[in-house]
């Protein structure tokens, strides 16, 4: 971490910037050489994590539901 003192505080934030700069310049060169899904991938793709989404979610709510149940009962409040 830089120093707050002038040359050296001057000198440090050349260096971050520069080090920025090669960070900006280095994800854009990385990011033509992605493969983007087609609009019918990324359609499907959508689809399916909702899908699988709700089944999930499903699943749990039957096993809490069930779990709370069986907590009741042991508990004697049913």
């Amino acid at each position: 971490m830089c120093s707050i003192r002038t040359e050296a505080f001057l000198f440090c934030k050349i260096i971050y910037m520069s080090n920025f700069s090669n960070y900006l310049r280095d994800t854009a060169a990385e990011m033509k050489q992605v493969s983007w899904p087609s609009q019918k991938q990324a359609f499907f793709y959508t689809v399916l994590v909702i899908v699988i989404s709700l089944v999930v979610s499903l699943f749990l709510g039957a096993f809490d539901y069930i779990f709370n149940l069986g907590i009741q009962f042991i508990t004697g409040r049913v």
